[in-house]
């Protein structure tokens, strides 16, 4: 068995335009031209055309274009999808970055609390989102850069330094005063302790 490619699009959304299948489908309907006809003229197949019509007879009243839905099921919407991609950068900010792995268990976690209908059986059995949506979604979010945990390196070590920690100190100063961990004055503390 041939596994199916992660960008795969089907012939018929990719050999016709659905622009001209419109034009074709109301110049039959205003001329009553036959159908093959108004493909040589719009450049449509006649098969194409005539599914148009048979879906068309279906759905409405024969003389409206209806257009051919996709039955893609999307596990999030536009703006679920851009929410994971700002939480990622956030915590990723807050020197806690994600491996690969702990990123799609994340992502089932959210589809889960959000109830998204499409979450797929394979998804639930190995407990997190599968690889090909992760590489879909990278595709989508190029600002995401998520890898495996490194062991610590020489250049990391070296990169603890005074303007990293005050990066890191300020991030934590505006968390603990946004959030309330602390006692009051526990801020005023930590800005005469560590000025930044």
């Amino acid at each position: 068995m041939v596994p199916m490619p992660r960008n795969y699009q089907p012939r018929n959304i990719l050999t016709t335009d659905r622009t001209n299948l419109e034009k074709a489908f109301n110049h039959r309907i205003e001329t009553g031209c036959s159908i093959r006809t108004a493909c040589n003229l719009f450049g449509v197949k006649v098969s194409t055309l005539g599914d148009a019509f048979t879906r068309s007879l279906k759905e409405s009243d024969g003389r409206t274009f209806v257009p051919k839905h996709q039955n893609i099921k999307k596990v999030f919407t536009d703006a679920q999808e851009h929410f994971i991609e700002e939480y990622s950068i956030k915590i990723s900010r807050m020197f806690y970055g994600l491996s690969t792995r702990a990123f799609r268990r994340m992502v089932l976690k959210y589809a889960e609390a959000v109830g998204s209908p499409a979450i797929s059986d394979v998804w639930r059995r190995v407990g997190m989102a599968t690889r090909d949506w992760y590489y879909g979604y990278m595709f989508r979010h190029p600002r995401l850069a998520l890898k495996a945990p490194e062991g610590m390196s020489l250049a990391r070590a070296m990169a603890f330094n005074r303007v990293n920690v005050e990066v890191f100190f300020k991030a934590y100063v505006e968390a603990v005063e946004r959030h309330s961990f602390m006692q009051p004055g526990f801020s005023t503390w930590m800005r005469v302790a560590c000025p930044l």
